[in-house]
């Protein structure tokens, strides 16, 4: 019985020990340090009874997270703690105070901390730390994460944010105990905090065990305080980090809580609000640049028709439902503030930037197609005009330099392109490259001024010139088309001129047509919103997929394209709850990681690919891993092949070493899990790219890497990989999350959620049913004003037909005195369509060029004068505008064109369609010819070609010799005339069934030339015969003489 007894106490005595260990939360080392102190009021300095004393390890590894007890009734504490470290490294530790209300559960004082700043290290010695404690009140914010916060320039959370507090009169911090909390949040490390500027008491060392909320902010009791917000983002449009602080009041006043007091608040409005500020600061930046685009000449009526609508409109509809016009904004109000208001709002905002960029660079470009379009116009001008050519040259001179100058007030491109610091490059493309010749550097005023001189001397010179040089061969006894063309096309401009007063009328109708065209409507690509598809697909999954980079490109080759820290959990905002990733590297012609194997072997590795378990199992990707590749932490796969080139078996450890310039400066150890089958090198993504990583070739080719130039991992493993001061580094700078599948079995929710992620500039494959739809941010045609042109366009048609139908009837012996000098009906009708195209040309030009001039008319007026259209600025729109002219003229023109010729031919109303065969026959008994005729032949014959010219004549000619058609008295004369100049001529009768012709090729060159001239003279051998037979002989001869040219060339 005794030694029962003694047993039980015994047992006892171990229960309560252990109890008292476990309440402390330590497990004795071989020594110890001891912490003990008292916590009181700090106003009433009577001890705070059961406050919480946690000892957390702030340098050391130890099992344990944190050490806790608790104060006594008279406000004592005692605490022992470890001094080692299961290494035998000393511990440091860093203390916090907790006191919670008996009855409530709830904070009601402001927490304390010893050290106050951890900078310099915690205590490793043992102590004596007191603690006066400040009454307080806790307020439980809203989001209760920093992936909840959201700013409107940034696509990822903050990296860091946190919640201080503020004195309501000062705003500076209130005068608290030094050790008292006064940084909440999830606030940055303290070398951060260091190097910012912020100085405070933080909770994170106790909010990162999970011993006290993150969105839990402790304040003074009975003191006016407002909260500050302080949360650092990465601004996506400087690719800079950028601390944003908001001041958050209660309903417009401090915040004043009694003690033990707990509030929930939610401070999304506030924080709403800086994204607000942030596009209003954006938008008087872009006002500024609006007043300068217009200043240098650019019409921007739509744009800040877009401007006032889809940016300011909609920041005036968020600011309405924010704080301080709206302290209690609803869920539904955020929601409406973020995806309908603001996101909107700076998308559109984006979009005019894009278009003030795309604006200039149309401007600059097309500018240098001005100077020849209305070169062209000012020529046809002068020809309108004058007869005279000198008259001709010297309008068009006039009025061309007149044009330029007026377009550099009035077309915006002009002044760009003359600025003084605008430079044309000539890189003369890959030609110049490979023959060694250098980008050649001009001003580009310089180069517009020559482009300016170049293009009236290259138009003058080929419309007066060309025609003297080149002539084309003609027939006697038929016009040319040319001199019909230009004979038509002489009386129509007579006829226009001559009719001034309603020739003026029409002329003007059409340029107000065209006017209207070029400045009051909008025909042209904007950037918005672009869905192509839905297209069929093998795909079986539903969901989204998001890249960063265009659909036609293979991979990321740049790391600003892979998906960022905090960019996923952002998206979860949007709908998104599941992430299929995978990990890709940018291609390069050196390695990214290098392996080593305990025996000293080493490969480079120059693709990595990262997967998890969930991507590889929708992927279909898992038949190619070994199995039991996700079970393990730390795992690689290699193939067979570079497996063997390394010597390592399945279970081995290998060495994985991030590189920096090819030295290795981090080495983590992975166990290979087993061999990944080489063909998953040929796998495609579900949007048809290629799994495999890529390189760069020493060629400068992207290409994929091979079997013994990879290696798998599992993907989030290396993506958190740290180093030894506790950084996650991840594996490698140069790899990264290329793209994100996110499922969705909502077709509503899906397509809505990919239009918004276009609207952040993701590209978005949209999987659905069996069905993909690509969603992105591109260009897209905008038509504006066109269905209200019509009635323009038809009252000039109406006006342009009345004035040529009273022409028909005023001039109907004019038309009867053209039938009688030999034109037939066909010649009449095109002399009126002339009259129309020559109205259309100058109305059309004219009124183009007063279309450019009403946009600086309407940009005089201001934004009141201004109406919702886009600029024209590619040259072709003169082009279109002179085109749609001349087609409303002729059209007008077309039926009025008709009476005519049926006017002045009244039998062709009655005329009947004869065969071919009659109509032959018709015409060789009508046309006969009585005299000889002379035709150019289109050949010259050199001085050494005589003698082979004239035998393969002569052969030729002799060669014909049938019963219906023959050649006979063929000879062959030369003399030498008077002035030196060389004739020969061969003369041949050439007989067609029942008629016949005499015929003389003669050749003639003149002393000064190198050649002989050749021209068939051939006249009938009876006169009165069919004209016909005269044809049959020229084409006899022309047959011949292209078979001498073919026969010279071989």
């Amino acid at each position: 019985m005794r030694k029962l007894s003694i047993y039980l106490l015994s047992m006892l005595l171990f229960i309560i020990t252990l109890s008292i260990l476990t309440n402390s939360s330590i497990a004795f080392t071989a020594e110890s340090i001891k912490i003990y102190g008292k916590v009181e009021d700090h106003y009433t300095s009577k001890p705070v009874y059961n406050a919480s004393i946690i000892a957390i390890p702030w340098r050391g590894s130890v099992e344990e997270k944190y050490f806790q007890t608790y104060t006594d009734n008279s406000g004592f504490y005692e605490l022992p703690l470890p001094m080692y470290d299961r290494y035998g490294a000393r511990c440091e530790y860093v203390i916090y105070v907790l006191h919670r209300d008996g009855s409530t559960g709830l904070i009601d004082y402001v927490p304390a901390v010893y050290p106050e700043d951890v900078s310099k290290g915690g205590f490793r010695e043992s102590r004596e730390v007191n603690f006066r404690l400040v009454p307080g009140a806790s307020i439980e914010i809203y989001p209760r994460q920093k992936s909840d916060i959201w700013y409107i320039l940034s696509r990822t959370a903050p990296s860091w944010y946190l919640l201080t507090i503020v004195d309501a009169s000062t705003l500076e911090t209130p005068n608290l105990p030094n050790s008292a909390v006064i940084i909440y949040g999830e606030p940055p490390i303290y070398t951060v905090k260091q190097r910012l500027g912020i100085y405070g008491a933080d909770i994170q060392f106790l909010s990162s065990r999970g011993l006290f909320m993150k969105n839990l902010v402790v304040v003074p009791a009975d003191t006016p305080i407002y909260l500050v917000a302080k949360m650092e983002f990465r601004n996506e449009r400087t690719m800079r980090k950028e601390i944003l602080p908001v001041l958050i009041s209660f309903k417009g006043s401090p915040f004043t809580l009694e003690k033990g007091e707990h509030i929930l608040f939610d401070i999304r409005g506030y924080v709403y609000k800086l994204s607000t500020d942030a596009i209003e600061v954006l938008s008087r930046d872009l006002e500024r640049r609006f007043v300068q685009a217009e200043e240098e000449g650019f019409y921007l009526g739509a744009e800040r028709e877009d401007f006032r609508d889809r940016v300011l409109s909609n920041v005036e509809s968020a600011k309405h439902l924010l704080p301080p016009i709206n302290f209690n904004p609803t869920d539904s109000d955020l929601d409406a503030v973020r995806f309908q208001f603001i996101e909107e709002a700076y998308f559109n905002f984006r979009l005019l930037e894009n278009r003030l960029v795309t604006m200039r660079v149309l401007a600059q470009s097309h500018s240098t197609f001005y100077p020849l379009f209305f070169a062209v116009f000012s020529v046809a001008v002068g020809s309108f005009l004058f007869e005279d050519a000198r008259r001709k040259v010297l309008t068009a001179f006039i009025l061309y330099v007149f044009v330029i100058i007026s377009l550099y007030y009035i077309y915006p491109g002009f002044k760009i392109i003359m600025h003084p610091e605008t430079k044309v490059v000539f890189s003369f493309f890959d030609i110049g490259k490979s023959i060694g010749l250098r980008p050649i550097v001009i001003a580009g005023s310089m180069f517009f001024i020559s482009l300016i001189i170049l293009s009236i001397a290259v138009v003058v010179g080929l419309y007066f010139g060309l025609p003297r040089i080149y002539k084309p061969p003609e027939i006697e006894g038929k016009p040319s088309v040319k001199s019909i063309i230009t004979v038509i096309f002489s009386i129509g401009k007579r006829n226009v001129k001559r009719r001034k007063l309603r020739s003026t009328f029409c002329i003007i109708s059409l340029a107000m047509l065209i006017m209207v065209l070029t400045a009051f409507t909008s025909f042209s690509r904007i950037q918005g919103v672009v869905v192509e598809g839905p297209d069929s697909t093998a795909v079986q999954l539903n969901g989204c997929l998001l890249e960063k980079i265009p659909f036609n490109d293979t991979k990321v080759l740049t790391v600003e394209r892979f998906f960022v820290e905090g960019e996923l959990e952002a998206l979860r905002a949007y709908g998104a709850e599941r992430f299929l990733i995978r990990v890709d590297n940018v291609p390069l012609n050196s390695s990214i990681i290098r392996l080593r194997t305990s025996t000293g072997r080493k490969a480079d590795i120059y693709g990595v690919l990262g997967l998890t378990s969930e991507t590889a199992e929708v992927f279909g990707l898992n038949a190619y891993l070994p199995v039991g590749f996700f079970t393990k932490s730390m795992a690689v796969a290699l193939t067979e092949s570079l497996a063997g080139m390394l010597g390592v078996r399945p279970g081995d450890t290998i060495q994985v070493s991030r590189l920096s310039g090819g030295v290795e400066v981090n080495t983590w150890n992975f166990t290979l899990v087993g061999y990944v089958n080489e063909a998953v090198l040929e796998a495609n993504d579900i949007n048809g790219k290629p799994i495999a990583p890529y390189k760069l070739t020493g060629e400068g080719v992207y290409a994929p890497v091979n079997a013994t130039e990879f290696a798998v991992f599992n993907a989030w493993e290396i993506l958190s990989l740290t180093s030894q001061e506790g950084e996650v580094i991840g594996l490698s700078d140069m790899i990264g999350i290329p793209s994100v599948f996110i499922p969705m079995n909502d077709e509503n929710a899906l397509k809505e959620f990919a239009n918004r992620m276009a609207f952040r500039e993701y590209y978005a494959w949209v999987f659905f049913n069996g069905r993909v739809s690509r969603i992105y941010m591109g260009e897209k045609w905008e038509i504006k004003g066109f269905i209200e042109l019509l009635v323009p366009a038809a009252l000039v048609f109406l006006n342009v037909f009345m004035v040529m139908v009273n022409l028909i009837y005023e001039r109907r012996r004019e038309m009867v005195l053209l039938a009688a000098l030999g034109l037939n009906p066909a010649h009449i009708a095109s002399v009126f369509l002339a009259e129309s195209i020559v109205m259309g040309l100058i109305g059309g030009g004219i009124g183009y060029y007063a279309g450019l001039g009403a946009y600086r008319i309407m940009n005089f007026l201001g934004p009141a004068g201004q109406i919702g259209v886009r600029e024209k600025l590619e040259w072709y729109w003169g082009v279109i505008g002179l085109a749609f002219s001349i087609t409303v003229s002729v059209l007008s023109a077309v039926v009025p064109a008709i009476r005519a010729a049926v006017m002045a031919t009244p039998s062709l109303m009655r005329k009947i369609k004869i065969p071919e065969v009659e109509r032959a026959k018709r015409e060789e008994k009508i046309f006969k010819v009585y005299h000889e005729r002379s035709i150019a032949m289109p050949i010259r014959v050199q001085i050494v070609e005589k003698p082979f010219f004239t035998a393969f004549v002569t052969d030729r000619l002799k060669d014909v010799s049938g019963m219906i058609e023959r050649v006979e008295n063929i000879s062959l004369e030369e003399e030498i005339l008077a002035d030196n100049t060389e004739v020969f001529r061969i003369r041949f009768t050439h007989t067609y069934r029942e008629y016949a012709t005499v015929n003389e090729l003669r050749a003639t060159r003149p002393p000064s030339s190198d050649s002989f001239n050749i021209v068939l003279l051939s006249k009938p051998k009876e006169p009165g015969m069919s004209e016909k037979t005269i044809d049959v002989t020229v084409n006899l001869m022309r047959e011949i003489l292209k078979d001498w040219d073919r026969y010279k060339k071989a």
